[in-house]
């Protein structure tokens, strides 16, 4: 019961999570028994008052129930596989859709997060009163945020730059899904260079190497490729 939250009693409120991959299993029954049955992997609310806003509980495993069991009262802008009969819901709440997170967790924090892909519902469909994500990145309190634990930057933000004796290193912020091209010129009113190496992204960072230019100045760009 409750593998990841098991609620005795008590008011919880559960804001900006993402709970998902969670199994909850019965147990194995002795002579004469009947064996138990997993419930509520996502959350299992007993006796107590639950309030979600801006989560996303989705493809948890139990033989009932496996996303929640018990209760719950949505405060919005959450996405559910599949609520509870008991659930009020609002009209903000997305409802048996496919979250779209990535598999790989991103580790960036001090506990990993399972980040939306590129076309995932959660992007932009949320709204939060915490002002960071749980890596602790911005999050707007003002404008449509996305849902569960993760505020991907759709804003491509070039971090660090490295210059070695032949080769330069070049940070950015990458989204999975997500594929890039890196461009550069020589002054500024030259025309782009593509490079042809199609860098992938993955919800933290990509650096990329490339050659030093002959030239004392440099400038580089991150081009989105369709």
């Amino acid at each position: 019961m409750g593998a990841a939250i098991f609620i005795q009693s008590g008011k919880v409120e559960i804001r900006n999570c993402t709970i998902i991959q969670n199994t909850a299993q019965g147990g194995t029954a002795g002579e004469g028994a009947v064996a138990g049955k997993g419930l509520g992997a996502g959350i299992f609310n007993y006796q107590g008052t639950l309030l979600i806003q801006n989560s996303a509980i989705a493809q948890n495993f139990a033989d009932v129930n496996p996303d929640f069991e018990g209760p719950i009262q949505s405060a919005g802008f959450n996405l559910f596989s599949q609520p509870p009969a008991e659930t009020t819901l609002l009209p903000s709440d997305l409802i048996g859709i496919d979250p779209r997170l990535s598999m790989t967790p991103a580790t960036a924090s001090e506990t990993p997060t399972f980040p939306p892909i590129a076309d995932s519902p959660l992007i932009n469909q949320g709204k939060s009163i915490i002002p960071e994500d749980q890596r602790g990145h911005p999050r707007s309190l003002t404008e449509p945020a996305s849902i569960g634990a993760f505020e991907p930057d759709l804003v491509v933000r070039i971090v660090a730059v490295r210059l070695m004796a032949q080769n330069f290193e070049l940070t950015f912020n990458a989204l999975q899904g997500r594929r890039y091209r890196l461009q550069s010129k020589t002054s500024l009113n030259a025309p782009w260079q593509t490079s042809p190496i199609v860098l992938l992204g993955r919800n933290d960072y990509i650096t990329t190497v490339g050659p030093l230019p002959s030239s004392s100045t440099a400038y580089f760009q991150i081009l989105l490729d369709f």
